[in-house]
């Protein structure tokens, strides 16, 4: 969370401070920027690039008997955490390239460490490098990429009810990652379509000492007997949403996005703590816990400027074999920034 506020800070200060230096420092300071934004994309798309044809091989492996089902999913928790290091560690170097970046611009002492150059698509489909200079760098672009955090509460609506769980333990969403703006129309910014990769946590907590069991093919809510001072049931995805997104208003600052996910299950647990004969207990349980290995729902959000209010519902349900259906959704705040 820290490392995210951070990054909030450096991009506050990207856009509070670009008024206040010579034309020459901006051009440099932008291009910098870009160099920045276009490398933690590039990190981002290799590494779930990997992640694809790793799970894509434990698959094959498990189709041909060579693994077990445990065995399997185990594999993919591992590769999964290790992407997600890798994504961590790569962005966290690219972040402090930026926060150095921008305390060279507040002084004054931007400097360039290259020649930089565009890849764009030419009118015969072909390819073209453009070096890029005012001519380019005061184009209005067609595409460009925003970071986005989003987070608020989430619940699990049964046979089209909520039901009753518990807000002090955290019922609560949370989505980080990437995601790119184009334009429909070179002339107005009235129609968009938006689109990237994110990392999407739903948590939810049932009220009165109940947790969550699994119960050979099904998953049920049952009384754990002992009285909990921590309960929450956590699934981890990553996910692709895309959405069009329309912008109107004086300066196109207003906007409504309405869209939808396809996301997979990197890992669910069950996180429990209680006291027992006097010794603080932490249970911490991953397993499959019957969940859907892939989520797919709708979205939408409407917003001013990089905050918009934001809802997403998961239409498959969470449990692939319950008799009794229960859908994510999530309502809170979305940044694009």
């Amino acid at each position: 969370m820290k490392k995210i506020k951070l990054l909030i800070w450096i991009m506050t200060g990207l856009l509070t401070t670009s008024v206040f230096s010579q034309k020459s420092q901006d051009e440099i300071f932008n291009q910098e920027v870009k160099l920045i934004k276009d490398k933690i994309v590039e990190i981002t798309n290799k590494e779930k690039d990997l992640l694809k044809e790793s799970i894509d091989s434990i698959n094959t492996l498990l189709e041909n008997g060579t693994i077990s089902f445990e065995k399997s999913n185990e594999l993919k928790e591992e590769i999964a955490q290790k992407r997600a290091k890798n994504i961590e560690e790569k962005v966290n170097a690219q972040n402090e390239k930026l926060s150095e970046l921008v305390k060279s611009k507040a002084q004054g002492e931007v400097k360039s460490t290259g020649r930089y150059y565009n890849l764009t698509m030419s009118s015969t489909g072909g390819v073209e490098f453009k070096e890029t200079g005012d001519t380019i760098s005061k184009q209005a672009k067609r595409t460009h990429f925003d970071v986005l955090i989003a987070f608020g509460h989430n619940n699990l609506i049964t046979d089209g009810d909520l039901p009753d769980y518990d807000d002090n333990f955290g019922c609560s969403f949370f989505e980080w990652g990437g995601s790119f703006k184009t334009k429909l129309s070179k002339n107005n910014n009235l129609l968009n379509v938006r689109y990237g990769v994110s990392f999407m946590t739903n948590s939810v907590s049932p009220k009165d000492n109940y947790i969550f069991s699994q119960n050979g093919n099904m998953t049920e809510v049952v009384d754990f007997g002992q009285n909990l001072t921590k309960n929450k049931f956590v699934n981890v995805y990553v996910s692709v949403p895309v959405h069009l997104e329309f912008n109107f208003g004086r300066k196109d600052n207003y906007k409504v996005g309405i869209g939808g996910f396809v996301g997979y299950n990197l890992y669910s647990e069950q996180r429990l703590k209680y006291r027992d004969d006097g010794r603080k207990i932490k249970d911490i349980t991953r397993k499959d816990w019957n969940v859907n290995d892939f989520q797919y729902g709708l979205s939408a959000y409407i917003g001013v400027g990089g905050v918009s209010l934001y809802a997403k519902y998961d239409l498959n349900p969470l449990f692939r074999n319950n008799t009794v259906e229960q859908h994510n959704i999530s309502v809170g705040v979305r940044l694009d920034m």
